[in-house]
């Protein structure tokens, strides 16, 4: 007698919760009406019907908490995205500067095996030349995590805020895989202490007969006066596409 007893009012109560919960989650339609005037028909109407249009303030508070849990998973990629745009344009920007400066170099006569990033230098437009900061290595870099502005190797900042770090090797020969290069600092600055975190820099590659291109995709033997490459997949910061 007592489980009988036990097994009602568990019934009754799932009646009693379903009768108030659904026409708050819900509008309620005739059927669900009749039928929770029907389980419970001494309830107050407040439970199972409603006197006016629009929404309950628990449809409304439901609604909040999705959109709430929506914002919190697509704001941050939304403005990763953002800053990676801006990043590549900036990377983008400084490529051609450097490509026009070289291009320029090649017209006036002055480039020869012993040229080296800092000789462009009169040929490209720039706001500032900068001996003394510290800015993101490229990728994966750990010896050493930064790279240092220096007389040797200056760093120039453009107009966009990008820095450009102009290693002191040479092209060390004449040949269609002699280059240069240097570095493309997005944001002008040390971003951060990881290895692979936002606004790292890049490698850029100026081949002695112009062709532009980055370290990922560089051709085997590439040559310089710090020795030989090949392609380093892992070296391309992940804001940048050609």
């Amino acid at each position: 007698m007592s489980v009988r007893t036990g097994l009602q009012n568990r019934a009754f109560e799932f009646r009693l919760f379903w009768a108030c919960m659904l026409p708050l989650l819900l509008k309620p339609s005739p059927v669900v009406q009749a039928l929770a005037i029907k389980w419970l028909g001494w309830l107050p109407k407040l439970c199972h019907q409603r006197t006016a249009t629009g929404f309950t303030l628990a449809e409304l508070l439901i609604c909040i908490a999705i959109l709430g849990v929506i914002a919190t998973f697509t704001v941050p990629k939304l403005m990763v995205a953002q800053q990676n745009q801006q990043y590549n344009a900036a990377a983008k920007e400084a490529i051609a500067a450097m490509s026009s400066a070289y291009q320029s170099a090649l017209t006036a006569g002055t480039v020869t095996s012993n040229t080296k990033p800092l000789d462009l230098l009169p040929y490209l437009n720039y706001v500032a030349l900068d001996t003394s900061s510290l800015i993101d290595h490229q990728i994966n870099a750990t010896t050493p995590p930064t790279l240092t502005c220096s007389n040797a190797e200056p760093c120039v900042r453009m107009h966009d805020g990008a820095v450009i770090f102009l290693a002191q090797y040479t092209f060390s020969g004449t040949a269609s895989t002699n280059a240069i290069y240097y570095f493309i600092d997005p944001d002008g600055k040390v971003t951060d202490g990881t290895t692979n975190g936002p606004g790292k820099s890049m490698a850029i590659f100026i081949y002695y007969n112009g062709r532009v291109t980055s370290r990922d995709i560089i051709d085997n033997n590439t040559t310089s006066s710090n020795g030989s490459r090949g392609p380093c997949a892992l070296c391309l910061s992940p804001w940048f596409s050609w």
